[in-house]
């Protein structure tokens, strides 16, 4: 694996589904939770394939509503965040968090998250429904 991959973090920021960045709340209202940068990860996907990962595993929204990320990766040998250049971004589609009352709870892991599991990432698994 080319090891110039290695110098590469990606950062996720909240969006309303327009695109605009949601600033980081003060300490009684925080929406984003979680670390919002994350080095590359060298992991093989299902298929024991070795591919390049980010993986956000402790990354969550607290508040419901409609929104959307941005994801920015940047080498760090060039600087990143706000003095950098972004080599590459994107925004997600938009997706909703639930309130309390509507969410019917948490769907089974992935085999991606699973396989990651295996590898040494510290990624919580949701039991299978059949195993409950």
């Amino acid at each position: 694996m080319a090891t110039e991959h290695f110098f590469l973090v990606c950062t996720v920021s909240l969006c309303n589904v327009n695109g605009t960045i949601i600033p980081p709340g003060n300490a009684s209202r925080v929406i984003l939770n979680g670390d919002t940068v994350y080095n590359l990860h060298c992991l093989q996907d299902i298929d024991k394939t070795n591919s390049y990962f980010f993986v956000f595993n402790n990354l969550g929204v607290s508040t419901p509503g409609r929104y959307r990320l941005l994801v920015k990766i940047f080498d760090i040998r060039t600087g990143f965040g706000p003095r950098g250049q972004a080599l590459s971004s994107l925004y997600s589609d938009v997706f909703e968090i639930l309130s309390p009352g509507r969410f019917k709870g948490l769907s089974v892991s992935t085999e991606l998250m699973k396989n990651f599991r295996r590898q040494g990432i510290l990624i919580s698994l949701r039991p299978d429904k059949n195993s409950q």
